[in-house]
């Protein structure tokens, strides 16, 4: 199904707790690993992390252009520091035909 209007977002994700639509969200700002900046999601009454593309699955080739390597194993050592996360969630790259 094609969307039939396009919704101009009117506010700003920022870092922190949020709660949107009756779901609490931490959002971590990220700066020099995968990209320049990155915003990863934590739910903790879900016990997950969006990773997003600061994680990549053993079976995906990472892709960046950023040269920011030494410091993004630094903010993945953070990722995997943090406590009462049973899930990550990264994102799957998948080709366009």
């Amino acid at each position: 199904m094609a969307p039939t209007k396009v919704t101009v977002p009117t506010e700003t994700i920022g870092e922190g707790l949020q709660r949107i639509d009756g779901v609490t969200y931490d959002f971590k700002r990220f700066v020099d690993a995968e990209s320049d900046l990155q915003l990863a999601a934590l739910l903790p009454e879900q016990k997950v992390l969006m990773a997003f593309d600061l994680v990549f699955s053993p079976n995906q080739h990472a892709f960046t252009g950023a040269n920011h390597f030494d410091h993004w194993m630094t903010v993945l050592e953070s990722l995997k520091a943090l406590q009462g996360y049973d899930r990550i969630q990264c994102e799957r790259h998948t080709a366009q035909n």
